[in-house]
């Protein structure tokens, strides 16, 4: 679970920012077993 805080003009730096931190902390495991074995492009 993460969170950011900022403008609207802020939005898609944050949401990559928010996805990369969500990716380190475990999402890309739980990612990869949910397409079995395969990232999604």
């Amino acid at each position: 679970r993460g969170e950011r805080r900022g403008s609207p003009e802020q939005a898609e730096q944050m949401g990559i920012s928010l996805a990369e931190e969500l990716l380190e902390n475990g999402a890309r495991a739980i990612l990869t077993e949910v397409y079995n074995g395969e990232t999604p492009a």
